[in-house]
């Protein structure tokens, strides 16, 4: 059972890094972008941000697959190639991995516990 709980505060704690790196790349990107930002530029991570909302919602609800699904909705395409880039935008795509592998862990956990108690 504690098991189960140090794990959602862990994905509770990456969702609310990856809104917290999300903001600072957008501003950074929108930064340097100059004057007038693409379009693009401000609909993507507000979209990546309500996906990290999301994740942190079903962490505190203990719902693994929500965990599963914003971490793989927000992982591909874009959290891929955030992997392959240097820098702090990397945490991103790891995070995001990170979301998934504790999704999984508990999705298990969850069923095996079911399966012990029948």
């Amino acid at each position: 059972m504690k098991a189960g709980i140090a794990l959602r505060v862990a994905a509770g704690l990456m969702a609310l890094g990856l809104i917290v790196l999300w903001v600072l790349f957008a501003t950074e990107l929108i930064e340097q972008a100059g004057a007038e930002p693409p379009k693009a530029l401000l609909i993507l991570p507000s979209l990546f941000v309500g996906l990290a909302v999301w994740a942190a919602w079903g962490a505190f609800r203990g719902e693994p697959v929500i965990l599963i699904l914003a971490g793989g909705l927000s992982l591909v395409p874009t959290g891929i190639v955030l992997l392959l880039m240097p820098g702090p935008a990397r945490w991103i795509g790891i995070l995001q991995i990170g979301l998934i592998a504790v999704g999984v862990v508990l999705l298990r956990w969850g069923r095996e516990g079911e399966a012990s108690a029948a």
